[in-house]
């Protein structure tokens, strides 16, 4: 069947491209040498293709071409070949070239030609490729989207609505075509003709979950909280584990107030599988800020969540953040420490446990925990200036150089440099070496005079060293 009097020529031809020069040959039988000639570089043009030799490939497809003027093949190969190379005014010719040449209806040649309209930013004439695509392919659902996305980006909104109706009517209503409708529509401002089309969406599939909640969601962006929340009470009566149902509750309920119920939908939201951790651990940071306002609440969401992640590292640390707040300062360090036997390579919860150490002044079961981060993190300068203070709490001062030290080599960091040089300086100081301690104190606040442990410390190394002075000249 010959399609090709049926095209829109105008669109095909009429962008400062010459129709192709060479079509009107004779159709003389080609001889045997000719047609085997023609075949040796066609394959060889196309296995310099697959290898991605593209230059070598396009110079074989054009010898290929002086051989056989008509080869619409040839052509369209070009038209993919520069397509690739970015090269879009020829893309455009050669695929122009490859639909003229050919008699019949070619998708991928029609295709051709509509991609490099878009890529030159000629976007209705490649919507009107698409058109002529669909007048030849009524039942290729792509034809139609990509129609709508070129009339999109041409800024032709009505059109763009009017081939997305065309292609429910076609295809019946489905998500793709009812999402982009609800977007174009929001953006006009047309929110009611959006939410009509997210109903009939949801009401043509109403077991769908999903379709109801991007209605509830529409009503709610929409100032129309009760609308939303009898849509989500009716998917949570769909599905009962809907998690995200439960959570867009506690969201509009809590907004309104209700605090109460909000958190018997949280509840719920917590114990379900369509959320991930990451969201429940968000939705509960705010709480935990407030745990002193309301322990008992607070306690219950993160244990309802720590009963169903038992394994989960970041639950602990969650725990942990709880009784921190709630001054529970070894509570929070023993979850820490069932945290690390689930994942002992979780850094963040080594951080956690060393700041805890340190708040308990517990400095022996710090110097423990610090070696067993160092091992996992041999590069961390933090963990090394960590350990380096407790040292010198210790009175381990020669360690404390010797910590320090090697800290400073991997030290990238201008807080982590200052630190270490501090329990450095503090460290010499009390092995005797003055001068040296001095310098390096000196040095530091050179840098920070606003340095606090390089203050306090500096302070205390003064002081002692006029106590010992004072000592000297009785």
């Amino acid at each position: 069947m010959k399609f090709i009097a049926q095209i829109s020529l105008v669109v095909l031809f009429g962008v400062g491209c010459k129709t192709y020069e060479n079509t009107q040959v004779t159709t003389q039988p080609w001889s045997y040498r000719t047609q085997q000639t023609f075949n040796a570089v066609f394959f060889d043009a196309s296995k310099q293709k697959v290898l991605n030799n593209q230059e070598k490939a396009i110079q074989l497809f054009l010898n290929a071409l002086k051989i056989n003027p008509n080869c619409h093949a040839c052509m369209f190969e070009l038209s993919s070949l520069y397509l690739d190379l970015k090269n879009y005014p020829l893309s455009l010719k050669y695929g122009q070239y490859a639909v003229q040449a050919n008699k019949e209806y070619n998708h991928w040649y029609f295709s051709s030609v509509a991609q490099s309209y878009q890529k030159l930013n000629l976007y209705d004439l490649s919507a009107k490729v698409y058109l002529d695509m669909i007048v030849f392919e009524p039942e290729n659902r792509q034809n139609y989207l990509k129609a709508a996305d070129a009339f999109y980006r041409s800024q032709e909104y009505s059109k763009y609505i009017s081939i997305l109706k065309e292609t429910q009517k076609r295809f019946g209503v489905e998500q793709a075509s009812t999402l982009q409708l609800k977007s174009i529509y929001m953006m006009l401002g047309e929110r009611d003709k959006a939410i009509q089309e997210l109903e009939k969406l949801a009401n043509a599939y109403p077991k769908k979950v999903s379709y109801w909640g991007y209605l509830s969601e529409a009503y709610r962006r929409n100032n129309q909280p009760q609308k939303a929340i009898q849509i989500l009470e009716k998917v949570i009566k769909i599905d009962p584990n809907s998690g995200k149902a439960y959570f867009s509750l506690f969201t509009i309920l809590q907004s309104q107030g209700e605090e109460k119920t909000a958190l018997e939908y949280l509840e719920n939201a917590l114990i379900c599988d369509d959320l991930s951790l990451e969201i429940k651990l968000q939705a509960l940071n705010p709480f935990i800020k407030k745990v002193n306002e309301d322990k008992e609440v607070v306690v219950n969401l993160v244990n309802i969540l720590a009963d169903y992640y038992p394994n989960s590292s970041n639950v602990y640390l969650l725990k942990s953040n709880v009784y921190s707040r709630l001054d529970e300062t070894k509570s929070a360090r023993n979850f820490i420490r069932k945290g690390l036997e689930k994942d002992p390579g979780n850094y963040l919860l080594w951080k956690k446990i060393i700041q805890l150490n340190d708040q308990l002044f517990d400095y022996r079961q710090q110097i423990e925990d610090l070696n067993r981060a160092i091992d996992l993190f041999p590069s961390v300068a933090f963990l090394l200036e960590r350990k380096s203070n407790t040292l010198n709490q210790l009175d381990q001062y020669e360690k404390a150089v010797e910590t320090a030290n090697r800290g400073l080599t991997i030290a990238f960091d201008p807080m982590d440099n200052a630190n270490l040089t501090i329990h450095k300086a503090t460290a010499m100081g009390q092995l005797g070496d003055t001068a040296q301690a001095r310098k390096l104190f000196e040095h530091v606040l050179s840098i920070d005079s606003s340095h606090i442990e390089g203050l306090n410390n500096y302070s205390l190394f003064l002081a002692y060293q006029k106590k010992q002075l004072g000592k000297a000249s009785i």
